[in-house]
């Protein structure tokens, strides 16, 4: 599949991946893009992480007067923060032989409700990476989008995680989740702090900030995060739950948050209620407990979100699009 991802406007640059790397695609001496989402040049976060599941390209429509000339037959496209200027007639113009996938990154960032159903009744079909909570959040999508609306998560490369952020051996330590979008800490901190006090287990705060493009703040994040046993994010906004799914790779135990992937990967601690987060926190106490739902998160992250499953979620979609 010949596979590109097009926003319109990103801090990201454009690239392609070629053998698992991703290179700037305005460049002409194959110069390894690096990016703030990415770990080194071999694995992009979110979003970003679909050129590297299929070999394909990102095109961050900013940066280009005119669509760079490429041969795609599959586009996944999002038009979320300029509709007055990117259409998905440009699209269609510049490759008139692709499939026009709409799909989306941002929640609430767009012009409106009525923008975003337009957009997605203007191409030959949908993919969005939330699930039901889209539907409970913009209730119009189900009767004005004319198109069927697949599911279809970012991809993520759970084997690439293991492999480089995996820890055996750790200590007990609860980790406090600051998203960089203050609206959504809820009461993680202080939640955070008094499980920590009353069962004295350290807590490891590390606040995510972004400083541009090319930092690496994603690689260090990591290195701080993955020695954890417990990830401790009470975000109370339906938002798609990155945090949630590295926490299933590398075998740490989330505790609250009604992200869609909360839901999926630790059903059982998928809520904001105090209460019922410290009856499940003690359950987990126990190692052999511990290790049992671990072991069916890991297995959730594989089904749902790996880079094979995704590549035949894709394929499905695409057949029964084609009808065929």
């Amino acid at each position: 599949m010949k596979f590109a991802l097009i926003l319109d406007g990103c801090v990201q640059r454009s690239f392609y991946v070629e053998e698992g790397k991703s290179y700037k695609l305005k460049s002409d001496n194959k110069e390894p893009y690096i990016y703030h989402h990415s770990i080194s040049n071999e694995c992009g976060m979110g979003p970003f992480a679909w050129p590297f599941c299929f070999n394909g390209h990102f095109i961050n429509w900013t940066e280009w007067d005119e669509l760079p000339d490429l041969d795609l037959d599959v586009i996944f496209v999002s038009i979320e923060k300029h509709p007055e200027k990117y259409t998905v007639d440009q699209v269609r113009k510049a490759y008139p032989n692709a499939l026009v996938v709409a799909t989306l990154k941002e929640l609430y960032f767009i012009p409106s409700i009525q923008q975003r159903i337009d957009f997605f009744n203007e191409c030959d079909a949908v993919v969005v990476p939330h699930a039901d909570s889209i539907f409970d959040m913009f209730p119009e999508l189900k009767t004005k989008v004319t198109k069927k609306i697949h599911w279809l998560p970012y991809a993520t490369d759970v084997d690439y995680l293991y492999n480089k952020y995996y820890i055996e051996e750790r200590n007990e330590s609860l980790f406090s989740y600051i998203v960089p979008h203050p609206p959504r800490r809820g009461r993680t901190e202080a939640f955070t702090k008094y499980i920590g006090d009353k069962y004295n287990i350290p807590v490891i705060r590390k606040e995510v900030v972004y400083t541009g493009p090319e930092c690496r703040q994603w690689e260090e994040f990591l290195d701080i995060f993955s020695p954890n046993t417990f990830c401790f994010n009470l975000d109370p906004e339906p938002q798609y739950g990155n945090q949630a799914i590295q926490s299933a790779i590398f075998g740490i135990v989330n505790i609250g948050g009604i992200n869609d992937s909360h839901a999926k990967l630790f059903p059982n601690t998928a809520n904001n209620n105090p209460e019922i987060l410290e009856q499940e926190f003690v359950k987990y106490l126990d190692i052999d407990y511990r290790v049992e739902q671990i072991q069916k998160s890991f297995q959730r992250v594989n089904d749902l979100y790996g880079f094979p499953e995704t590549r035949i979620k894709c394929n499905n979609i695409l057949k029964e699009i084609y009808g065929k």
